[in-house]
């Protein structure tokens, strides 16, 4: 058979199959915009595993820090950047890092106010049940306030967040197949959250009173609650992201707020884990019998996560042929499980104000420039 002979007779093939044909393209546009089986995943950098976390915290009801310190307390005044919908991109401020991207600018003693909301009643502690007793009896009176306790020393007081457990499965397949040949793809993804706060204490002072307090700090701290001085002092950590402008006239991008600390909430141990795993593959297999479609991976957790569904998925079926495949996997695991020397603050609540935007400065060459 000549060469021109072959060329025809597959595209009389081509013809007489059309829809089938048509079939197998739109397949294969599906497999490879859609299911993506060759795509790499990209690395996780320092602001994803920061983000990892403070989306983690942010679950909880309370503003996070990280990474989790000592080194904050009631009272602190912080200046940070906050994001606004015109001409802002990016992921919002409350899910990026708040010290890398905020810089504290004073700080108020509210040690009197601390002690004050301090002698709220206390009641007993919690005893354990005496067995084999079916009754378990706790005393229902106030404790009495220690006389050995100096009464300027901060207490703590108990506090609890509940576990949380998120997970998140997801599996795609495409098949598309001819006569004795067939195509197949499968992409899986596992994501898994996991947050236990086994020792949680807080202290604080009164919203209400944390208001009026910052107005009266501004007031006589102008320069600190002023928008020039503070983008100014942002951009010495932050960069020239807080000097970013846009419009015509031009103004900031990005508005800036100030902070004040009301409540820190402090752990003394924690269970976090994040992880993230993908699992991707194709493969192609044509033999001397026609093809059967290739086992659905279990919907349940198979052992070794998502890279063992897709092997499953894409099993060669039996039969002489020739097979090619690529199986690739990638996954990000963040852990973190400590018991502390001392607690450490991983969230906090706080009262805000937000700056009055200052003009931004003309250089040269934001009007027209000759040479």
């Amino acid at each position: 058979m000549s060469l021109r002979e072959y060329g025809k007779a597959i595209w009389d093939m081509l013809v007489a199959n059309a829809a089938l044909v048509f079939l197998c393209l739109v397949s294969l546009i599906g497999i490879f915009v859609v299911w993506r089986p060759f795509e790499p995943t990209i690395q996780p950098t320092e602001d994803d595993i920061a983000t990892a976390w403070n989306e983690s915290i942010g679950r909880l009801g309370i503003t996070p820090v990280y990474p989790p310190t000592e080194d904050l307390s009631v009272g602190d005044v912080w200046a940070y950047i906050a994001e606004i919908d015109e001409g802002a991109t990016g992921r919002s401020f409350d899910s990026r890092p708040l010290l890398g991207k905020a810089v504290r600018i004073g700080h108020i003693d509210q040690r009197g106010l601390i002690l004050a909301s301090a002698r709220q009643p206390t009641f007993a502690e919690t005893t354990e049940p005496i067995a084999p007793s079916k009754m378990w009896r706790q005393n229902r009176w106030e404790a009495d306030r220690p006389a050995d306790v100096a009464t300027d020393r901060i207490p703590l007081s108990i506090t609890a967040f509940p576990g949380v457990t998120i997970n998140h499965q997801s599996r795609s397949t495409a098949q598309a197949g001819a006569g004795s040949t067939w195509f197949g793809a499968q992409r899986q993804s596992d994501q898994q959250e996991q947050i236990i706060i086994k020792s949680a204490e807080t202290y604080g002072i009164q919203s209400i009173a944390a208001i009026s307090i910052l107005n009266d700090w501004c007031a006589k701290q102008k320069e600190l609650c002023q928008d020039d001085v503070v983008r100014k002092i942002l951009s010495f950590t932050v960069g020239d992201l807080v000097l970013q402008t846009t419009g015509t006239p031009k103004k900031y991008r990005y508005r800036i707020g100030v902070q004040f600390v009301t409540r820190v909430f402090l752990m003394r141990q924690i269970e976090h884990r994040y992880s993230n795993a993908v699992a991707r593959g194709a493969a192609l297999q044509a033999g001397t019998a026609k093809a059967e479609a290739p086992p659905v991976a279990p919907t349940d957790d198979a052992p070794g996560g998502p890279i063992n569904g897709v092997v499953q998925g894409l099993a060669p079926n039996a039969g002489d042929g020739s097979r090619l495949s690529r199986i690739s996997a990638d996954g990000f695991t963040m852990s973190l499980t400590e018991t502390f020397q001392r607690p450490v603050a991983f969230g906090y609540r706080n009262v805000t104000i937000s700056l009055k935007p200052s003009v931004p400065e003309i250089t040269p060459c934001d009007q027209p420039c000759t040479r």
